[in-house]
């Protein structure tokens, strides 16, 4: 929805011994989002004529958000190492199955509890929504766990396992948050996909 800005004048104040100038931009709703640009004089910052986007989530807890990033972070770690191995004719056994348990508990057990806290659902992708990071997130446990299935017989083993990391290498070039929960402020709920 497109509203007009809402002016908001700077403040001056003494911060530390130094003056500076203050302005705040309202609170908002969990996935809400908001536009704004400075304008000093002349000068408008940006420069190029653009404005800053500023999303607005709910608190998440450190050891949660770093929990789930860590094991995310591993899956995809030892999942490349994986397809790296069977590419040049290593037998991988255990890292597909690794990389799979890493995925599962960092994007389908801790992830929805990071998007519950952060945007008020714990799961907005298929079947009940179109938030791309879940989506995501769920295909490339899909395509581990096909290859961990597939693994399992010598003939298909290497293939699968390049397959799935070289999957989870394209997932992860996708950015993250792309196509996520947005605020509509008429309605007042939140969306996926927009």
């Amino acid at each position: 929805m497109e509203e007009p800005f809402t002016v908001v004048f700077f403040t001056p104040e003494v911060e530390g011994g130094k003056n500076v100038l203050t302005a705040e931009i309202p609170p908002h709703d969990a996935a809400g989002k908001v536009e704004y640009r400075i304008e000093i004089a002349s000068q408008t910052i940006p420069d190029d004529g653009e404005t800053v986007v500023l999303r607005f989530k709910g608190p998440v807890s450190a050891p949660l958000l770093l929990s789930h990033i860590l094991a995310m972070f591993a899956g995809m770690l030892v999942g490349t190492r994986a397809g790296i191995g069977a590419a040049f004719g290593k037998d991988e056994k255990l890292l597909p199955w690794v990389a799979l348990a890493m995925i599962a508990v960092g994007g389908l057990v801790l992830g929805p509890f990071v998007q519950k806290a952060a945007f008020g659902a714990y799961w907005t992708g298929w079947p009940f929504g179109s938030d791309l990071t879940d989506n995501k997130t769920l295909l490339m446990f899909l395509g581990w766990l096909a290859a961990c299935l597939l693994a399992l017989h010598p003939k298909t083993r290497r293939t699968a396992i390049v397959a799935a990391s070289l999957l989870a290498i394209f997932i992860y070039l996708v950015p993250h948050s792309l196509r996520g929960s947005q605020l509509d402020y008429q309605q007042g709920i939140v969306q996926t996909g927009q």
